[in-house]
């Protein structure tokens, strides 16, 4: 009977154990600005998100909107060759405006392989994204299509989704332009909480949904951890 006992604790604890790693995260937000220590010169931030995760990007609110620490941005999701070159193009939308100092605007990207939002974006497994702006801090800079704090300060980030640190690093030249139209943009950036995720192939068209509802989600990965969990927790009680 002790014995048993043991072994359901056991079970009960891998299986929660189990359940556990599943959980999406909330990472750490990034602090878009020249400050920001994260950003690695050379190499900008380097992240491995995992399916379900969410990570703020912020523009750093300064009391007041004035002084020395006002910086104006816009920040762009690219495919990997303008991330190389620090360049954006007329077609390029902005996933976020730091336009408003006094104000406490952020961007969340939420990684999910499917979005219930007409314009929400989709990340897949495996794959490499990548966040950059051309922007040199200041007002008169804010819309450089070159160059820029990508090139200057590596204010960039590369997201490698459902990927480790430990994978063997191969190059993925996967598209990831933000082709859509927004009907006010402006407007979209006032909110202080956006959430998004990213397409194949950077084309935010209806084409990709059928292409998006055949690939697992987080949810079903979820499911598969909590059941392999179970059939061991069975084979330990027997």
């Amino acid at each position: 009977m002790g014995d048993s006992m043991w072994r359901y604790y056991f079970g009960v604890l891998f299986l929660a154990f189990r359940v556990d790693l599943c959980r999406p995260l909330i990472l750490e937000s990034i602090y878009w600005n020249t400050t920001n220590t994260k950003f690695v010169p050379g190499k900008g931030v380097v992240l491995y998100p995992q399916i379900g995760d969410k990570l703020d990007i912020v523009c750093p609110r300064v009391d007041g909107g004035v002084g020395d620490g006002v910086e104006y941005y816009k920040v762009y999701m690219v495919p990997r060759e303008q991330l190389e070159s620090c360049t954006i193009t007329k077609a390029d939308t902005p996933l976020l405006n730091c336009v408003k100092p006094d104000q406490d605007v952020k961007f969340t990207l939420k990684f999910q392989e499917f979005s219930p939002n007409l314009w929400g974006l989709e990340f897949f497994k495996g794959k490499d994204y990548y966040i950059i702006s051309t922007s040199n801090g200041t007002m008169e800079g804010i819309d450089n299509q070159e160059g820029g704090v990508c090139k200057t300060k590596s204010m960039k980030i590369v997201m490698k989704v459902g990927q480790n640190p430990s994978d063997p690093d191969q190059p993925k030249n996967f598209p990831t332009r933000v082709t859509f139209s927004q009907p006010d943009n402006n407007k979209h950036n006032e909110v202080t909480h956006n959430t998004a995720v990213s397409k194949d192939g950077g084309n935010f068209n209806n084409n990709n949904k059928g292409n998006s509802s055949l690939v697992m989600g987080s949810e079903v990965a979820i499911f598969v951890g909590i059941a392999s969990g179970s059939v061991i927790f069975i084979i330990i009680i027997i």
